[in-house]
């Protein structure tokens, strides 16, 4: 096999091994070296700065300096099947030391230097005097054989990297001698791509990237049947390259194939939201790794089951048939738990018939606190438990009779006892109930004014009211209390004196005047000490 047909074959194994299928083993991600040979070389001369040499054979070094003229070699690679960003570990070019004219000395020993090309060119338009740029600073440097026959080598390996990052365009690179001297000057002679057997050739040493693979371990596994509604999925990524980090693609839904539902997240799980009961879900998990390299996963499926209805509630409190129950009583059961873990809502019903009406609906509490109810009365309650999916268990029908109900205690009034009239007096009033029902209160004032009923307000809280008398005399103050269930107390009573005042009857006319003209009469006012 030709030296040329060894090349040849070995890049195509390297564009083999970097598109890879998904059927590798895991192993560690792998290294390859192969040997890419110039896309373009050729070589300028000083002495002929308009010749264009791109079909030569030969390639050439000398410098320039003295009697001489410069000889220098372009040369570059086409890097295109080696994926962006591949991990270098060297890169190194080969030229072939073929001949020097003895004449003006050996090579022998000399460096020769390498620089990064900054502008394109190529082999077919390229001489002295459009040679392009490169860059200041030399990649490398080595020196000439001491024998023809024997290959040089410089280390691009930061130029080629820098390449397949993107960080510079990849332009390939000059050769040049820059050692000075006087009088004739050695060249050396170097093989181009133009030679079958000897010709230069780019050594690279990289990381081979292979593809992941399809995602496994799925959670619900394939198939599964009679799943919970509130199922979430979950699977294991594979990579052959050690230390990948993957991502992935979730597709979901109740159709086939089903849609994304979630891209480019690194989790190997799904949060689902509350799924339909007795339904089929199919799933996918595509697996991506940071080269962009694709591995589509399989189709899997599974079933929900029926809803589950929550348990039944129980122990009531009250207990069942419970007797003298306060009128404000708070009803409370036990928690209940449902098959599929959705949360649980409670529906109450309380009455005095049966079955008992809906009084509260779509409650996360245990507890219910009940309105005042009836003395001396039965009352049925229910509660039914359900979920949001339609799932629901009606508890049993309980019920319980409140307590006789007792007339609050007689109300104690306290507040003047005598006064003036047409003066505004404060009274308060307090009565107690012994079931603690709130209460309201009825104001008779002895005058033939009886104020309407006040409340209601809870046990034991202070009533507070006015009144004024507009006629002299002894007035009885009466004032009784009423609890929610509707029993009456006694009266209490209060006996309040207005002493005998006699009043002119000319003297309201004049008191009149002096109120409806507050600025008239200063005199008459000063007299009556009216103010």
């Amino acid at each position: 096999m030709s030296k040329q047909q060894k090349i040849a074959f070995i890049v195509l194994c390297l564009v083999f091994l970097l598109n890879v299928n998904a059927a590798y083993t895991i192993t560690p991600m792998e290294q390859s070296t192969a040997e890419l040979p110039p896309s373009d070389d050729t070589y300028i001369s000083s002495n002929s700065p308009n010749q264009i040499f791109g079909f030569s054979s030969r390639v050439g070094l000398r410098n320039g300096s003295d009697i001489n003229y410069d000889i220098r070699t372009l040369i570059q690679f086409n890097l295109s099947d080696i994926p962006i960003g591949t991990h270098i570990h060297y890169a190194h070019i080969y030229l072939y030391f073929y001949f020097y004219n003895p004449d003006y000395g050996s090579p022998a020993g000399r460096p020769y230097t390498v620089y990064r090309l900054t502008e394109p060119w190529n082999e077919e338009t390229v001489c002295w005097n459009n040679q392009p740029n490169s860059t200041a600073d030399a990649t490398d440097y080595t020196y000439c054989p001491n024998e023809t026959g024997q290959w040089i080598d410089w280390n691009v390996t930061s130029d080629v990297q820098a390449f397949l990052n993107g960080t510079f365009e990849n332009y390939g690179w000059i050769i040049a001698d820059e050692t000075s001297g006087t009088g004739e000057l050695p060249y050396a002679v170097f093989l181009s791509k133009e030679d079958e057997i000897n010709h230069p050739y780019l050594l690279v040493d990289v990381d081979i990237n292979f593809p992941p693979l399809p995602a496994s371990n799925p959670y619900p596994e394939d198939g599964h049947l009679d799943l919970p509604g509130n199922t979430d999925i979950s699977w294991v990524g594979n990579d052959p390259n050690v230390g990948e980090n993957l991502t992935f693609d979730v597709y979901f839904g109740n159709t086939s194939p089903p849609p994304l539902l979630s891209n480019n997240q690194s989790a190997t799980t799904y949060d689902l939201p509350r799924l339909h009961s007795y339904c089929y879900y199919y799933w996918r998990i595509d697996t991506w790794d940071s080269h962009r390299e694709f591995a589509e996963g399989f189709q899997w499926h599974f079933r929900t089951n029926p809803n589950k209805a929550p348990s039944i509630p129980e122990y009531p409190s009250p207990p069942l048939g419970a007797a003298n129950v306060n009128l404000t009583p708070i009803l409370a059961w036990s928690a209940c738990t449902d098959g599929d873990g959705d949360p649980v809502l409670y529906d109450v019903y309380l009455g005095t018939t049966t079955p008992p009406p809906l009084v509260s609906i779509n409650q996360t509490s245990t507890t219910f606190c009940s309105a005042p109810l009836s003395c001396a009365t039965k009352y049925y309650w229910r509660i039914i438990a359900h979920d949001d999916y339609g799932g629901y268990t009606k508890g049993s029908l309980w019920f319980f009779t409140t307590i006789v109900n007792h007339f609050p205690d007689v109300p104690v009034i306290s507040g003047p006892t005598q006064g003036e009239i047409e003066i505004l007096y404060n009274y308060t009033a307090v009565a107690t109930d012994s079931e603690n029902q709130s209460l309201s209160y009825e104001v008779d004032w002895g005058d033939g004014i009886v104020d309407p009923w006040y409340g209601p307000i809870p046990s034991g809280t202070v009533m507070n009211c006015s009144h004024e008398w507009l006629l002299q005399g002894s007035f009885t103050i009466k004032v009784r209390a009423k609890d929610t269930a509707g029993a009456i107390s006694d009266w209490g009573y209060l006996t309040v004196t207005m002493p005998f005042s006699y009043e002119p009857p000319h003297f309201r006319l004049i008191k009149w005047l002096l109120e409806r003209f507050p600025d008239a009469f200063p005199i008459l006012r000063s007299l009556l000490d009216f103010n």
